[in-house]
């Protein structure tokens, strides 16, 4: 199976470019991977620049990207097909064992 990205600013299901619910490689571990890399590098890149300004602005992307993952998550188990099994299966959106 191709996992394709669906990164879009609005929430929204893409259906017309066949957005389905994917329950494999790391989306076997939590919900959200590609949020956990985004916040990653946030968090990375300022050590790279040696920055304290890249710093805060790393984190409130961070923190940002977090925030977002409940009304997606919502948005999501709402409208797309089998999202809701999946979310009962895979308990973490972010950390596994901790959120």
């Amino acid at each position: 199976m191709q996992i394709q990205q669906f990164f879009s600013s609005p929430i929204r299901i893409q259906v017309e470019r066949g957005h389905v619910t994917v329950s494999s490689v790391t989306y076997r571990f939590i919900r959200h991977p590609g949020y956990l890399g985004m916040i990653v590098m946030h968090l990375s890149a300022p050590v790279a620049f040696g920055s304290i300004w890249a710093m805060v602005c790393g984190g409130i992307s961070g923190c940002l990207y977090i925030l977002r993952t409940a009304p997606e998550d919502r948005t999501v188990q709402e409208e797309l097909t089998g999202y809701k099994d999946y979310a009962g299966r895979v308990r973490f959106h972010l950390l596994p064992g901790v959120w």
